[in-house]
């Protein structure tokens, strides 16, 4: 029951506005209340190091958000741009298919318009993503990034993260057209931080072999690029970027 208590009224002060119509506000300090979490008394100070006590507005006890916050070891920080409390980790810890949270299509890299890639795009279903050609059973994905059209032309697009998360895990292939004799030709995948020109996975794969790529750091990347290209002769096919999870 005390972290509920605590956890509430960290809440409630993140939610305080400096908004009041007709009243006066009757404060006092209350250096008699006491703080237990976990058994142990809490002695809250200031940044300074000074001490400080709980308040008492109108009969409601209000406690020191930083204070409190450090209780819990969670760091607290103010964005004056936004007028916002952050209270621990600003990522997104969670996982998310990289296809639901990039709503809109990929942007052509070097496009002063901003205009849709004409390469770049996102599908998902069993149907469109069945591959018959790699093993000895069919094997099924749910979502993709896809990159057709691949020649020793980078093709190429991107998609706005916004620097939510901190690492992604894909599957990556490579599948040559149809009729295409190119049996020892493979083609390169680039995921980019496109803010900074460095190269998050930067891999040759053959025709028709799946890659895993686990867990690459993706922290603070606000625009993620995707490319694809051959490594040798001029056949096309599509590259797929597989279960794109990011977390």
């Amino acid at each position: 029951m005390k972290k509920k208590f605590v956890t509430t009224v960290i809440i409630l002060l993140a939610l305080i506005t400096t908004s009041v119509s007709a009243a006066v506000l009757q404060a006092t300090t209350a250096p008699n209340i006491k703080i237990v979490i976990d058994g142990v008394v809490q002695n809250f100070k200031d940044a300074n190091g000074n001490k400080v006590d709980p308040v008492v507005i109108d009969g409601v006890t209000y406690l020191p958000l930083r204070s409190v916050a450090d209780a819990f070891g969670k760091e607290v920080s103010w964005d004056g741009n936004t007028s916002t409390i952050t209270i621990g980790d600003s990522t997104n810890n969670a996982s998310a298919n990289l296809i639901d949270v990039t709503s809109a299509k990929a942007k052509q890299t070097y496009s002063s318009s901003n205009v849709d890639s004409l390469y770049v795009s996102k599908v998902s279903g069993e149907a469109s993503l069945t591959f018959s050609n790699i093993g000895d059973v069919d094997v099924k994905f749910q979502s993709a990034i896809k990159i057709i059209k691949i020649d020793n032309a980078k093709k190429e697009g991107y998609y706005e993260l916004n620097g939510s998360y901190k690492t992604m895990s894909c599957t990556l292939l490579f599948v040559p057209d149809a009729g295409t004799n190119a049996k020892n030709d493979g083609a390169r995948v680039q995921i980019t931080n496109l803010d900074t020109g460095v190269d998050i996975v930067n891999q040759t794969i053959e025709p028709n072999k799946l890659i895993q790529i686990n867990d690459v750091d993706i922290t603070g990347v606000q625009k993620m690029n995707f490319a694809g290209t051959r490594t040798t002769l001029n056949w096309n096919g599509t590259v797929y970027i597989l279960n794109p999870i990011v977390k």
